[in-house]
């Protein structure tokens, strides 16, 4: 989330947001593997893998890294001084990781 509110409120609407979008993920890998709910779970396990969420409030504002003139170096794109800066803090991202 972006800096407007105070930092509690803000956490918690992250957190809301990470926990609709988890619930959303659970049921599109349920509906794309054609399982249920208790099954999907056994099913992670049995592959011992997991989905989980955190919502970091306003404490992560988006930085990406850039490449310019032969240097690579982090840009901030979510500045919560800027209108345009808040929106793209209202962000939910998703992070894939696969451990061989």
């Amino acid at each position: 989330t972006d800096t407007l509110g105070t930092t509690r409120r803000n956490e918690e609407l992250s957190l809301d947001r990470a926990t609709e979008e988890y619930g959303n993920i659970r049921q599109y890998l349920g509906q794309l593997l054609r399982l249920d709910d208790p099954t999907l779970d056994s099913h992670l396990k049995a592959a011992n893998s997991d989905i989980m969420y955190k919502g970091f409030g306003p404490h992560q504002p988006y930085m990406v890294t850039k490449f310019e003139d032969g240097v690579i170096s982090p840009a901030l794109l979510g500045d919560n001084n800027l209108p345009e800066g808040r929106t793209i803090n209202r962000r939910v991202v998703i992070e894939l990781y696969f451990v061989r």
